[in-house]
Formats: structure tokens, sequence, C-alpha cells
């Protein structure tokens, strides 16, 4: 297991990349792996009083316990130590990550 980890969720036999949580992805994407985490607006809990089988803020709910310590879809992050531009992290919860610059 510690192979496994070390080597980043990839499987060193066959090379497939397992997917990895973006909380645990960030360290990976900063220099040092430290990182500053930005507050995200709260969401709403149903501005649209959404109707169907079942209520939408039970459904928020359930997504908001499988996102792993998130309550949202998107995480924004950037580096603690100065850089010569502002980098922000951009990692959905789907595990996939962008860099944009500002």
């Amino acid at each position: 297991m510690r192979d496994w980890e070390a080597n980043q969720e990839v499987c060193t036999h066959c090379g497939h990349h397992m997917r990895i949580r973006p909380l645990k992805r960030l360290p990976h994407l900063f220099d040092d792996g430290k990182y500053e985490l930005h507050p995200l607006p709260k969401v709403p809990a149903d501005p649209l009083k959404f109707r169907d089988t079942e209520r939408y803020d039970a459904r928020l709910k359930k997504a908001q316990a499988k996102a792993e310590g998130t309550t949202d879809a998107l995480i924004v992050a950037s580096p603690t130590k100065p850089v010569s531009r502002t980098t922000r992290i951009h990692a959905p919860i789907t595990g996939s990550a962008s860099v944009g610059t500002k």
C-alpha cells in the first residue's frame, strides 16, 4: 500500500491512474505541498423550489456526503509562498484539475 501511495495511486505494473480526490491531489500541485484554500459562497438551500420524487435539500445533503469533507463541486487554492504571478488551481470534485493564471 505504501508503494501505491508513493506512486500517487498509479499502478507500477500497467501504469493505470486511479482517481485522486482534489484534497489529496493539491499537495502534489504546489511547491513544498503548501497551499491555501479559498472559501466559496454557501450553496442556497433550494433557490428554485425544485420538486421531484426526492426533496432537493435531501439530494444536496447526499451529494455533499459523497464529496468527502467538501460541500462544493469545486475547490480553489493558491500557493502560500509568493510567486512571480498569482496561480490558482481549480480542482473539481470529479478529480481532474486545471491551472489558471491571473
